[in-house]
């Protein structure tokens, strides 16, 4: 190997610093072609048998994927790096220019860092290939898409962290290396319907800030199983509004009845216990603070990058001393702005300051319920932004994503309302965060299209649920007649309650929401 090529360990890189591959000032294959539809040589010198990011067997063989990095751009785009051990490693066995570190990126260069993995060089190349057609919508360098595409990806990071004997390599994606989720920290999971649009025709406006409640459920969430944990669930309905309830276990509903202070006051308190953090899976952010407000529960909440916060000690020197005058995004100084995209134009609660105003300021604002830290995700958000379908519709109950992404929906014993809602916001949650990335995600799922065909054909499922008025029976049954273990739910032959709020003001006209095809 000519001097030239020769590379010290101080050359290395700092430990914060991240390569682009491929492309016109990413890291090269054999022949240094920057052209994209040309990294065959570089795929191959990355996956194939004498590349240095593969693990070794005892018999010095290669073995397992490799797990690279994929960085969101605040416009959106995606983009494979190496970090700058790998880059250094790579381009010393392949003979290589070494990278040059004009060119190197910083972690809060994006919005996200997450594992990508391949299992060959042919992947690597189609993953190349994809990209470039990925990253087309998101080419407008002034366009924000990038933040809820990186929240999507910290979701799969969080999950990473989570998982027993975790093998999440910290430091690979800039995060401290000793980064646990505390002991103390609680999953919850809070669901609820309101009236649908079929029976509550008030302006979009009215029915989000003033929401007419039906049922609530709340429960706590096993880690790292990601099931409901057992006598968690608690699952009320508002007295307000219980005659409009139908298709009901009339055994047990009178004991769920309470007045909506009395719900808000038990929200409050498990919210409440212990000291946190509290991560919250909500089926839609802006309509669950509002449907929090209405119960008088107040809930600040932080975006899921307060638990994954960057490893500032990772920067070296070197770079801390360049001047670095081209634009970067800054996630933890760039200007607070609601955490809602712009795919969700409804506004926040009056109290912003309390609930939405956190997106870029997660590493110094306090968090609200008795101080502990609070973390909110939005299961809905996340599946629109994965699947990049447009405008995003008004929510609907969580079983209208469940199809799509291949979830049993059928009710458990016992379940109904609310309390069926839960589970599946759960495990549409975790479809989304044990998956692959946003956008190999988005070409596994089917789109809205090819689901709404798909319903079709499919037989209406059991759907308890309100409906629009109570029934004649309703006036004088009696609780005490039927034995709780014979509850099977009906098929509801009313609407089902709409589980937030329509966006764009179009909301489900068939029979129940459990067949609805608006996703």
């Amino acid at each position: 190997m000519s001097s030239h090529y020769r590379q010290s360990p101080g050359n290395r890189g700092g430990s914060g610093e991240y390569y682009q591959v491929g492309g016109y000032n990413g890291i090269q294959g054999p022949g240094n072609t920057p052209k994209w539809g040309q990294e065959g040589p570089l795929a191959q010198a990355l996956l194939g048998p004498n590349s240095p990011l593969r693990q070794r067997d005892n018999n010095n063989n290669p073995t397992g994927p490799v797990e690279l990095v994929l960085g969101i751009k605040r416009a959106g785009a995606s983009h494979i790096l190496l970090t700058a051990a790998e880059a250094f490693d790579y381009t010393l066995v392949n003979r290589l220019r070494p990278p040059n570190r004009a060119n190197a990126l910083r972690p809060d260069d994006f919005e996200s860092l997450s594992p990508i993995t391949f299992d060959s060089a042919d992947e690597l190349k189609k993953r190349f290939k994809n990209m470039s057609k990925d990253n087309n919508p998101y080419r407008d360098q002034n366009r924000d898409a990038g933040f809820a595409r990186g929240q999507f990806e910290l979701n799969r990071v969080f999950y990473r962290l989570v998982q027993p004997h975790s093998t999440l390599d910290r430091a690979k994606y800039s995060l401290p290396r000793d980064l646990q989720l505390p002991p103390t920290a609680r999953i919850l999971a809070l669901t609820f319907n309101v009236w649908s649009l079929k029976f509550d025709t008030r302006a979009e406006s009215e029915r989000l800030r003033n929401p007419r409640i039906l049922d609530v459920a709340f429960a706590e969430v096993d880690v790292p199983s990601f099931g409901l944990k057992a006598g968690s669930v608690q699952h009320y309905v508002l007295s307000e509004n219980s005659g409009f309830i139908r298709d009901r276990p009339r055994e047990t509903f009178e004991h769920l009845v309470k007045h909506k202070d009395v719900i808000g006051q038990r929200i409050s308190e498990f919210l409440s216990q212990g000291p946190g953090p509290n991560v919250l899976l909500v089926y839609d952010k802006v309509a669950t603070e509002y449907v929090l407000e209405a119960l008088g529960c107040e809930f600040k909440a932080q975006t899921i990058r307060s638990l994954l916060p960057l490893d500032n000690t990772a920067y070296s020197s070197y770079d801390q001393r360049k001047n670095r005058n081209r634009s970067r995004s800054r996630s933890p100084t760039r200007p607070s702005r609601s955490s809602t995209t712009t795919r969700d134009p409804r506004p926040p609660p009056k109290r912003e300051e309390s609930t939405t105003n956190s997106r870029r300021q997660d590493q110094d604002t306090t968090s609200s319920t008795a101080g502990r830290q609070n973390v909110i995700i939005d299961a809905h958000n996340l599946f629109f932004t994965m699947m990049a379908e447009g405008e995003r519709p008004g929510s609907s109950r969580p079983i209208s994503l469940s199809a799509r992404l291949g979830i049993n929906q059928v009710p458990r014993d016992g379940e109904w309302g609310a309390a069926h809602d839960a589970r599946l916001l759960v495990e549409i949650w975790k479809a989304m965060a044990s998956g692959p990335t946003i956008d190999e995600q988005r070409a596994t799922w089917p789109s809205r299209a090819a689901s709404a065909a798909a319903n079709v054909q499919n037989t209406q499922l059991p759907a308890p649920g309100p409906g629009p008025g109570p029934s004649e029976e309703d006036e004088d049954f009696d609780p005490e007649d039927m034995d709780p273990n014979d509850y099977k739910p009906p098929v509801s032959s009313v609407p089902a309650a709409a589980g937030g709020y329509a966006a764009g003001g179009a909301q489900d006209d068939s029979d129940s929401d459990y067949d609805s095809d608006e996703y």
